[in-house]
């Protein structure tokens, strides 16, 4: 009776738009563009007459945002197709958004395909959700991005930048991409693009010019299975690069090798007795043998100026795919499934060929099931289930031969046995000789299982919608610790050379850790949200949402959670059901609990809960928004909006920061004895493993949970053709976000470095 009509639940595309009504011609609007997430409206003005007559409009105005007061963009397939990528990274293109900036991660260790960072009007970079058909592409552990899929499966996708509705939360902008859909023709695509060095320049200070091969190539075919009823899209896209790059490291020489440092002009001494050592001639018998057997991996110089040139390659193999179907099932029932994979395998070279070489494999799946059900006109449901896993290893040069023990160093045959490798040997004057690559190998597999459903309901002038976001959130880790296979530092304190000092084997410090086995942790997120749009009359619409969200405590798997009470002075540890500490996952945690048994207390003596922290579950997040049209034209618009959204806590944090205590994580850190050594790189760890001054990690017992507020007015005007401009004032204000700081750090004052601590039984420690 008021004029009004809703259509809900529609997919991304072109339309036509009827009326018909008794004693009026017919109407009718065509190329209407309904985009991702968008609300278009379509003003019909009806004329008395014959109903046989048909009005048809064929060009159609742009549409103004004149329900929603949502700040945000659409990228739609054109620009996508027509724009230039450099990686073919769709996010790229987000910069076209107001107040997004997109920054290219580079260095040597970004990846060879690049890898784009969003942030958005000013907030946290990581803090961006992205949602594939709905469901989470979010690797949850470090607020990165699981899966992208390639540039051309994406239909489009909208960077919601402020104000949004309440239907979305878990960040302070959502990006939400949609995957082409096949259609009753068939549509395919072939590509190949080459890039190579033959037009390249020589690097200034290299001898030759490091080859560069890059050959990106796939397709893209959809189409129907059974016409008008169930279609098919699928994507492959391979991706292959060889790149050489220029090292030029220093590395000692012939002489040196074999003692002779008669060129240095500053005298050496004998570590042992504080003599000259004449000529600075090293005898042969002085030599170490365990750093002879290791400079085996470390080749002698090539160049004129004393240092080792060669060429590393560098090398990458990506495929990645993507396939969807979508079923008509009835004119009410329609059911979409899609499946994304990503596998990528990379090496990394080292500054040397023979030891320091990363070789990284993932693997990422993404998966959705999307059910939207017609009960009536003005009520329907849409159901997605999603899953994501992310697989990541990290090898390094090496593992897999006991390098450590083959080169007689004594002390890591239980803490290299599950990760043999290379130690480490870092030489004042040469850096890093031979690598361990510590943490490595680091294997970590992530899981995110999702269940959303919402319903919409349009009674009279409200179009209320409402529904919940469950999810599933595990994560596992195991790696090699930070010197499983040992790691030795040579100054130059003794002879006063470093390398001299190396090759008599005598180490100004030492490190010697366990490796981390299982650790991780797991927590579940229940979202509730209700919106009403609600049409006040024919000028106003306002958009009032409530969010609610629930965010378990990330509980850390077989209890291997801890943190420090400042009160007590302890360390409090979570027991496992039958009210014991674990002490057999971690192959360190016994002899640590033994160590300091008398420093550590269970979370039930500290009156602590066994998860060790709580949440503050008053987590409501109000949205309130108008849409405003103040001429009878139609062609003005004035939006604003506020609303409050929570940010979800990176779990990866918690679980680095829980097992970092004692007695779950123990680095044994030792230095040489001082004027003269007495201890060798072969017996520096012979000594059963011990641990010194402990180092803290304390988690906040209280979790006040992170929350952005935005708001915004905007203005946005209808000119002539098909041209608009927007005017708007964005804001955002962050609260209580995530920090670390340094703790019992050393105050000002006499006496010894640990006496001045606040807890001077434990060395300095870091609270999140």
């Amino acid at each position: 009776s008021r004029g009004n009509y809703i259509a809900t639940a529609l997919a991304v595309g072109t339309y036509s738009v009827n009326v018909t009504f008794t004693g009026f011609k017919q109407s009718s609007v065509g190329n209407v563009i309904l985009q991702v997430d968008q609300q278009a409206r379509v003003d019909i003005q009806l004329e008395v007459g014959d109903a046989a007559t048909k009005v048809e409009i064929s060009d159609t105005p742009p549409l103004l945002s004149t329900d929603t007061s949502s700040v945000g963009q659409v990228i739609d397939n054109k620009k996508i197709v027509d724009l230039p990528l450099n990686g073919r990274n769709f996010t790229q293109l987000a910069a076209l958004t107001p107040g997004v900036l997109t920054t290219q991660v580079t260095g040597t260790s970004a990846p060879l395909t690049g890898s784009t960072t969003v942030q958005v009007g000013g907030g946290q970079y990581n803090k961006t959700e992205f949602l594939i058909d709905g469901v989470s592409s979010q690797e949850q552990g470090l607020d990165g991005v699981q899966l992208l899929p390639s540039v051309d499966a994406v239909n489009e996708f909208k960077v919601h930048s402020n104000s949004f509705a309440a239907e979305y939360g878990r960040g302070s902008a959502i990006i939400n991409a949609t995957i082409k859909s096949g259609t009753n023709e068939y549509h395919g695509v072939l590509f190949e693009f080459l890039r190579n060095d033959k037009m390249d320049a020589r690097n200034f200070f290299a001898p030759t010019k490091g080859p560069y091969k890059q050959n990106q190539f796939g397709g893209t075919l959809g189409g129907p299975i059974v016409r008008n009823k169930l279609f098919f899209f699928g994507n492959y896209e391979g991706n292959r690069i060889r790149r050489g790059l220029t090292r030029n490291v220093v590395v000692p020489s012939a002489a040196f090798r074999s003692g002779d440092f008669s060129a240095l002009p500053t005298q050496l001494r004998d570590p042992l007795t504080q003599a000259p050592i004449i000529g600075n001639r090293i005898p042969a018998s002085r030599l170490d043998p365990v750093s002879q057997n290791l400079l085996r991996f470390v080749p002698l110089p090539n160049s004129p100026t004393g240092t080792y040139q060669f060429l590393a390659g560098r090398a990458l193999d990506g495929d990645q795919g993507t396939g969807r179907l979508d079923y008509q099932v009835t004119e009410k029932d329609v059911l979409f499934l899609r499946y994304s994979r990503n596998v990528q395998n990379e090496v990394i070279p080292g500054n040397l060929p023979d030891s320091g070489t990363l070789f990284l494999a993932s693997r990422a799946h993404n998966a959705a099931l999307g059910y939207t059900r017609i009960f009536s006109p003005t009520f329907l449901n849409e159901l997605r289930l999603g899953y994501t896993h992310l697989y990541t290893d990290g090898t390094p040069q090496g593992l897999g031969t006991n390098y450590t023990v083959q080169s007689g160093i004594r002390g890591f045959e239980q803490t290299s046995s599950s990760f043999p490798g290379f130690p480490e040997v870092t030489v004042t004057g040469f850096g890093t000789l031979v690598a361990t690559l510590g943490f490595r190998p680091a294997i970590a597999p992530f899981d995110t299982k999702q269940f959303v459903d919402n319903v919409t309901w349009t009674r009279g002038r409200h179009t209320a919608k409402f529904g919940f976001d469950y999810r599933r959130f595990h994560y596992v880790e195991e790696n090699g610790g930070t010197a499983s296979r040992g790691r030795f530092n040579y100054g130059g304190a003794y002879s006063g050379n470093g390398f001299a000092d190396y090759i008599l084997g005598y180490p100004n410090s030492g490190q010697r850790s366990y490796p981390t086995q299982h650790f991780g942790l797991s927590d579940t997120q229940y979202h509730f949200f209700v919106q009403d749009d609600f049409k006040v009359n024919r000028k106003l619409t306002l958009n009032i949402g409530l969010r609610y969200e629930f965010n378990s405590i990330p509980k850390a798997d077989l209890a291997q959670s801890s943190t420090f009470d400042e009160k007590l002075g302890k360390i409090v540890v979570s027991t496992l059901p039958n009210g014991q500490i674990n002490v057999t996952t971690q192959q360190v945690a016994g002899i640590a609990y033994g160590l300091y048994s008398s420093r550590i207390v269970t979370a039930a003596e500290a009156n602590y809960p066994n998860d060790l922290q709580e949440m503050n579950r008053n987590q409501w997040a109000p949205r309130f928004g108008f849409a405003y049209r103040p001429s009878d034209d139609n062609r003005t618009v004035i939006r604003g909006g506020y609303g409050i959204f929570y940010l979800l806590l990176r779990p990866n944090n918690f679980a680095s920061y829980q097992i970092q205590n004692v007695p779950f994580s123990a680095d044994e850190l030792k230095d040489n004895t001082t004027p003269s050594p007495t201890l060798t790189t072969a017996n520096f760890f012979d000594a059963p493993f011990g641990t010194g001054t402990p180092r803290l990690a304390t988690l906040e017992r209280k979790i006040n949970a992170p929350y952005m507020q935005q708001w915004n007015i905007a203005v946005q005007r209808q000119l002539l053709g098909d041209w608009t401009i927007d005017v708007a004032y964005v804001a955002n204000k962050g609260n209580k976000l995530e920090q670390r700081y340094t703790t019992n750090f050393v105050q000002p004052g006499p006496g010894n470095v640990q006496s001045r601590r606040p807890f001077p039984l434990f060395g300095a420690g870091t609270r999140y």
